[in-house]
């Protein structure tokens, strides 16, 4: 829509000479030239909270801490969404950390619908498309990536698993291009399904299994329609039900200290970092706690505090 350029199925924009990143990439290459790694990650926390709030906060910090400095849940059962309402997960507890990832942290209901979306599995939800898919196509429809062109086809996908046994066959590699971004379960679809959650679950048991989607396409044909298939955000809103949370909160420029920090060894796509470090050593902010493997891709990982470090496994726990 920027440049007029369509990223190749499977692709990156770097594939059509093009780089695309968000101000707080840019902010953490700007200070990696300068050697000071990635510590802190800014997000908002929003939601069912007394006081929400735009906050930099140390990595590896839990979710529950994070709802501590914004005033607190407003209500006593809550769940909590790592991410925003479309694409975000909802967490199985609330003690899960902040990664170089999260972007938000949306306090919510326990029975919102955001919530009950995310939770349903995998069973659950294709027997729900069975007996509930209308076979409308809408979910296409909508569909940005088929929108551009690219042989994504969600209904097809629904169809596929609702009727056939397993999860196999070759319609399913389609999943691969998925974006994840909600669209058809949270606007499109009339019957409320999930095609996102079963993209994402196709696409897991698809890479794990090492498969990957191999396209010879060199053209792609934009579809008409995509001008007037843009989703009107207020509307959405209020298909999420979360325009009551609709605010501008403040940033708070406190430094926020915390006691005790657990840093995921693996928080991008890759290999998990290897410890560098051990039980009983000390360590200070921005050390290197987490090499990458020799020859693999991935990400190094530092420390977010001063502090000792309290064990090591496929997180590093640092106390203070």
């Amino acid at each position: 829509e920027v440049l007029g350029k369509i990223v190749p199925e499977g692709g990156i924009p770097l594939n059509v000479l093009t780089v695309v990143s968000n101000v707080e990439s840019l902010l953490n290459i700007s200070q990696a030239m300068n050697d000071k790694p990635v510590t802190d990650r800014y997000l908002t926390v929003c939601g069912e909270v007394n006081q929400p709030a735009i906050c930099k906060i140390p990595i590896g910090t839990p979710a529950n801490a994070v709802i501590e400095l914004a005033g607190g849940a407003c209500i006593s059962d809550f769940g909590v969404v790592m991410g925003g309402p479309m694409m975000g997960k909802a967490l199985e507890s609330s003690a899960a950390p902040v990664t170089k990832t999260t972007s938000g942290i949306v306090v919510l209901p326990p029975n919102h619908s955001v919530i009950r979306d995310k939770r349903r599995s995998l069973d659950q939800m294709r027997f729900i498309g069975k007996s509930a898919c209308t076979q409308c196509s809408r979910c296409t429809d909508l569909c940005p990536r088929y929108l551009i062109g690219h042989a994504l086809e969600p209904h097809k996908i629904m169809r596929h698993l609702a009727y056939n046994p397993g999860m196999t066959g070759e319609i399913l590699e389609d999943a691969l291009i998925c974006s994840e971004c909600g669209i058809c379960e949270k606007y499109a679809c009339p019957m409320m399904l999930s095609p996102r959650e079963i993209n994402a679950a196709v696409k897991q048991k698809l890479l794990g299994e090492g498969v990957k989607r191999e396209t010879k396409r060199e053209s792609y044909r934009v579809s008409p329609f995509i001008d007037t298939r843009k989703i009107p955000l207020k509307r959405l809103m209020e298909r999420l039900e979360v325009t009551k949370y609709d605010i501008h909160p403040p940033f708070n420029e406190n430094e926020i200290q915390i006691n005790k920090v657990s840093i995921p060894l693996l928080q991008s796509l890759g290999k998990p970092a290897v410890p560098v470090v051990q039980k009983g050593d000390s360590v200070k902010k921005g050390d290197l706690i987490g090499e990458i493997p020799e020859g693999a891709l991935g990400a190094r990982v530092h420390a977010s505090i001063d502090g000792t470090v309290e064990s090591v496994d496929d997180h590093v726990v640092i106390k203070q």
